[in-house]
């Protein structure tokens, strides 16, 4: 099939993902003995499968869903079906009728890996995510939320990109969050403000997709997760905080990450302990806030000041006056 090459070997999540077709949005990597992950071409006719239902990838593209003896099969309308097993380390690909290798490259990158790192035992969350001073604080957003803005300015001051739209984090012990692909998607005002309104929009997302961040800018390590943030956009007014957050606990702080799970409905319903019981482990290590953010660019330096500010001071405390307060 035109696009499949040898396999190769490329940095993800921390580890090391070989796969049978180019991943350019991926640094390659070298002396990989033994891949935590492996995409490759099925062989063979697929293995019978229970259905679970179907969810929407966007207004006309449809995935269905279904349990398969060790795992999970997705068949997405395009882009053909992804069969994931061996608890979710390796991935056969049967190619759809209409299989571009940009969309396959989407399809296995986001949805496909947040069922197979879900099937490792990891909570896979819609947000970004950037480390500072070797810990991650993350951002929960819905599509247009700021998440993406907000994780590039820090970047731009100093943090580094865990991730733009997928966040795993491996719930047993210590939080960790793993990075994820070393590239943010921005709107034409945030990219214009941000100074990487550079070439054309993409034709589907309408947005700039800058994959040419500085190394210095790119986190590769799985880290720590100290803070989680649930970003709730304000309007600005004089004399009011650029940012404030509020903390949420209990079932409230659960509540706000499985809303914003990536595993999806279909899968999720049939997994709803285990999601919750990941998402109880995780708001247990790692305290979880309503960020109120002023939408106004030219306040995003105080909030990205009083950001690092909060996760860069040994003596930070989550009431911190003038900047945090608790809710019930």
């Amino acid at each position: 099939m035109s696009g499949v090459s040898p396999a190769r070997d490329h940095a993800i999540f921390g580890g090391c993902l070989r796969s049978e077709i180019p991943l350019p949005e991926l640094p390659e990597l070298s002396g990989c003995l033994a891949p935590d992950w492996t995409f490759r071409r099925a062989t063979g006719p697929l293995p019978p499968a229970e259905y679970l239902g179907v969810d929407a990838v966007d207004a006309t593209i449809r995935v269905r869903c279904s349990r398969m003896a060790g795992g999970f099969r997705l068949d997405f309308d395009d882009t053909g079906t992804f069969d994931i097993s061996s608890g979710g380390r390796d991935i056969a690909w049967t190619a759809g009728a209409t299989a571009p290798l940009e969309l396959v490259r989407a399809d296995l990158l986001g949805g496909v890996f947040s069922v197979a790192l879900h099937l490792q035992g990891l909570m896979c969350l819609h947000g970004s995510a950037v480390a500072i001073d070797d810990v991650v604080v993350a951002f929960l957003a819905n599509k247009g939320g700021g998440k993406s803005t907000l994780a590039t300015a820090l970047c731009a001051a100093g943090a580094t990109l865990v991730t733009d739209d997928m966040l795993p984090v491996d719930p047993r012990g210590t939080a960790m969050a793993w990075p994820s692909m070393p590239a943010v998607r921005l709107l034409q005002d945030s990219a214009a403000h941000l100074r990487h309104a550079n070439g054309q929009r993409h034709p589907e997302t309408n947005k700039y997709h800058v994959s040419a961040l500085p190394d210095a800018q790119v986190e590769r390590r799985r880290l720590p997760l100290v803070a989680i943030y649930d970003l709730a956009p304000v309007s600005s007014s004089a004399g009011a905080p650029a940012v404030e957050r509020i903390r949420v606990k209990g079932p409230r702080a659960v509540a706000t990450l499985l809303r914003h799970n990536r595993t999806g409905s279909a899968i999720g319903g049939s997994e709803s302990t285990n999601l919750f019981l990941r998402a109880s482990d995780i708001v247990r290590a790692v305290p979880v806030h309503r960020l109120e953010i002023a939408r106004d660019f030219d306040r995003l330096g105080e909030v990205v000041s009083r950001i690092i500010a909060w996760h860069s001071s040994p003596a930070e405390t989550p009431t911190e006056s003038g900047a945090s307060r608790a809710s019930s």
